[in-house]
């Protein structure tokens, strides 16, 4: 499998932009990665506003065309209302929104995974340390593109770069696995099969806690219900013990609640039944023989019922073969 990443440095008069493929193995383990092109792309400020940005969007569209990416990525942009001093940066970041919502109007016109990030996470994916320095993340950059034989023309080509591995990463490890485990409920979900829905318990067990893991554990346990209860059915249809063991191990996996204390009565009637079923034919057979053999089985068989009336009639069917 191949991640094709589009990183912005969004920017309204300089945009950066790196597209980065990365291949997966058979278990979804980064195998290689590559930067396929970079670069920057300027508008010029005698242009309107709403050409300029058209622009943008023309130029984002294209690459999206070209290289048929998978995911997008760009900067997470912070104002500060308070800030003192220095140069007002109000009408800068303004400009520089827009040309994150032309970004998420491409990837939402395409259907394209995008998100932004904040620097720490940047730093993480790129430099593997979320507290790694700037020069740290800036070596990461310069020896990832000097293994590709890319020289760096801008800052705004090196910081698409680092966007571009990082979103590429991040599906792969933070998206990617929720996808996976969403398919495997949904076959579980499906087949109702007892090794579908281990499958799909042990990949949603997986995950980092997330609303989205709460979810699919909560479509599981629905799924997972099902099974037993339909085992329990089975087991008192058959009254095997074949049956009867299966419907008691997945009862046994369930969570104490209602369900399995519900499910749990159903199959001891069943177990008593059986057993009661078992005692009176060996009653009936020592009444027809008379061996002691078979008053002894009868009676141990008799013993290993509960206390009730059942277990009093055919104690004194026993001693009347006895006497």
């Amino acid at each position: 499998m191949e991640i094709i990443a589009l990183g912005i440095d969004q920017g309204l008069a300089n945009l950066g932009f790196g597209i980065i493929n990365l291949s997966l193995d058979d278990n979804d383990v980064e195998n290689d990665i590559k930067l396929i092109e970079s670069g920057t792309y300027n508008t010029s400020s005698k242009n309107e506003l709403q050409d300029r940005l058209l622009e943008i969007h023309d130029m984002i569209n294209g690459l999206n065309l070209k290289y048929n990416a998978n995911v997008v990525g760009c900067e997470k942009l912070f104002f500060n209302p308070f800030q003192k001093g220095g140069r007002n940066k109000s009408a800068s970041i303004m400009i520089t929104n827009m040309v994150s919502g032309i970004i998420f109007l491409v990837a939402g016109e395409n259907k394209l995974f995008i998100k932004d990030f904040t620097p720490g996470t940047v730093k993480k994916y790129v430099a593997g340390s979320g507290r790694a320095t700037k020069d740290e993340v800036i070596k990461a950059i310069d020896d990832f593109c000097t293994k590709q034989g890319v020289t760096l023309e801008t800052d705004h080509e090196a910081d698409a770069i680092s966007i571009g591995i990082t979103v590429a990463r991040y599906y792969v490890n933070d998206v990617l696995p929720i996808i996976r485990a969403t398919e495997a409920v949904i076959k579980a979900e499906t087949s109702m099969e007892e090794k579908d829905l281990i499958s799909a318990t042990t990949m949603v067990n997986s995950l980092p806690l997330s609303n989205e893991k709460t979810d699919l554990l909560k479509r599981i346990g629905s799924s997972y219900d099902i099974v037993v209860t339909n085992a329990v059915v089975e087991a008192e249809t058959s009254k095997t013990e074949e049956d009867i063991a299966r419907a008691v191990e997945l009862i046994n996996a369930l969570s104490n609640g209602r369900k399995k204390t519900s499910l749990s009565k159903r199959i001891d009637k069943v177990n008593k039944v059986k057993i009661e079923t078992v005692a009176t034919n060996s009653v009936i057979e020592a009444e027809i023989s008379k061996t002691n053999i078979d008053i002894a089985r009868a009676t141990e068989l008799i013993n290993s019922l509960p206390s009730g009336r059942k277990k009093t009639s055919l104690s004194k069917r026993v001693d009347k073969i006895k006497n």
